[in-house]
């Protein structure tokens, strides 16, 4: 489920999910803290941890990780989760 992830993923994933009554401070913390960047591509997610995205929306990225994952927030629905880093193009 979570191959190629690690421990401070599942924490960072864990905290946010016990954290969902909460979720207009994290996406505020996401937006403070993170770098905004537009998706390129449509993504069904295939696990619960996963952000559904969209061509033309833009997330908030709070982590990039090794294996090429990104975890952030979508600005269309202010959820949470994982996904594939190259669907997204930074923005300047």
């Amino acid at each position: 489920m979570f191959y190629g992830r690690s421990h401070i993923d599942f924490f960072l994933i864990y905290f946010f999910k016990i954290c969902r009554q909460l979720q207009t401070t994290i996406w505020c913390a996401c937006v403070i803290c993170g770098c905004r960047y537009r998706v390129q591509y449509s993504y069904k997610p295939r696990n619960p941890d996963e952000l559904e995205l969209h061509a033309g929306d833009v997330v908030y990225v709070v982590e990039t990780c090794a294996d090429g994952w990104y975890i952030g927030t979508c600005e269309r629905t202010q959820e949470f989760g994982t996904f594939p880093g190259n669907y997204v193009q930074r923005m300047r």
